[in-house]
């Protein structure tokens, strides 16, 4: 998700984080066996609308490129790029979301353990990564070279400021993201994060970091949409849900 935020802009980036339902919906249906209602696939079916829509707005008008003239090719190469590998990496962080929730319900591990045990996972597979594509990659591609890096944090004080910040941010995000698991379900918990959506993209607009798009704002209002339809906000016109559920508002939306 880091390399593909490194080829679109943060609201993008943030919107297609929402196909994260989706693939966390389908792996608990076929892995965890649970059963998803009629309105709960009209919901899903909204969100991946919203964002093929939201990816769709960013190839056509990638950021750096002017709506009035023809986007780069090279801009909308990266574009597409981002949005693409962005989406890929939700089928991962999907799977943690539903062996997490497996894991939960069969032991009693309490969420910062868990979390702990993550971070360590995390440190040992990326420091493996970084020293395997910094030998295979490093030389031709700067992302990946590790001493050029190095460099780029000891020089300047913002990175590993803003490293040292996203430290304790990001655990803390874990702690509570594994307590929602624990507590209710990992689709749930990839339907709340979504909606941090709305705030980045407000932020990115007012600091003028990307540019307004329309066709973006049809998208985001569809993933919104979707994501409220299937976490029981919104009631659907269409594929209404059971009258047990709408007589109940607090019985869980997925069984």
């Amino acid at each position: 998700m880091n390399v593909g935020l490194i080829f679109c802009a943060a609201s993008v980036y943030q919107m297609l984080r929402g196909a994260l339902v989706i693939f966390t919906g389908l792996m608990s249906v076929f892995f965890l066996g649970r059963r998803l209602l009629a309105f709960e696939w009209f919901a899903l079916f909204t969100i991946v609308s919203g964002i093929a829509t939201v990816g769709l707005a960013s190839v056509i008008t990638p950021d750096g490129s002017n709506v009035d003239d023809s986007p780069k090719t090279e801009d909308t190469l990266k574009a597409f790029l981002g949005v693409f590998i962005v989406l890929f990496a939700q089928i991962f962080t999907a799977t943690q979301f539903v062996v997490e929730e497996k894991l939960l319900a069969g032991y009693q591990v309490a969420p910062l353990r868990t979390v702990g045990y993550e971070g360590l996972f995390g440190t040992i597979t990326t420091g493996t990564a970084m020293v395997v594509l910094h030998y295979t990659l490093g030389s031709t591609n700067p992302y990946f070279d590790m001493s050029i890096g190095w460099e780029q944090v000891k020089s300047n004080p913002q990175i590993w400021v803003t490293a040292i910040i996203m430290l304790f941010t990001i655990s803390s995000f874990n702690f509570f993201g594994i307590s929602v698991t624990k507590t209710i379900c990992a689709t749930s918990r990839s339907t709340i994060d979504s909606c941090r959506t709305l705030f980045i993209w407000a932020i990115s607009l007012y600091l003028g970091w990307e540019s307004f798009k329309p066709l973006q704002v049809l998208g985001f209002l569809l993933l919104v949409y979707g994501t409220f339809v299937f976490n029981g906000v919104v009631k659907p016109h269409v594929f209404a849900p059971p009258k047990a559920i709408r007589e109940d508002e607090t019985q869980p939306l997925i069984h």
